[in-house]
């Protein structure tokens, strides 16, 4: 059995050369003297009134790993795994090295394994950074 972490496998990554005329949207800017890392959260595991500060703690703990968040998606359970197809695509575009999630619950339903970190890196080739921890 596998989950839509194990599928992200299966995604074609794109060659560097391709990934250099690729832009991402006006709306999203960064210092790109650091890498790009994304953001990831089920919205339906945080209170509405704790949204803004777990994005701006998750932004600070990419910041302390040395990225910058150019992107978080946010997943609805009515259209739950969109986000996460959308953040695997994103990874796959812009050779994302680290996503950024709130705590491993946010991954939990997706993954068919109890090693989630390990199942994410090996799909994706991007770390999981969790808001508060070190590697």
């Amino acid at each position: 059995m596998t989950g839509p972490i194990e599928q992200a496998a299966t995604h074609q990554r794109p060659c560097g050369d391709d990934v250099a005329h690729l832009a991402l949207p006006k709306s999203v800017s960064w210092d790109q003297s650091l890498p790009l890392g994304l953001g990831y959260l089920q919205m339906g595991l945080l209170p509405a009134a704790e949204l803004a500060e777990t994005k701006s703690n998750m932004k600070g703990s990419a910041f302390a790993e040395g990225f910058v968040i150019g992107a978080i998606y946010m997943e609805r359970a009515e259209t739950s795994p969109a986000a996460f197809e959308a953040l695997i695509d994103a990874i796959n575009r812009y050779e994302v090295k680290a996503v950024v999630i709130p705590n491993l619950l946010h991954l939990a339903e997706l993954a068919a394994t109890n090693n989630i970190k390990e199942a994410f890196k090996r799909a994706t080739g991007a770390r999981l950074i969790m808001v508060g921890s070190r590697p």
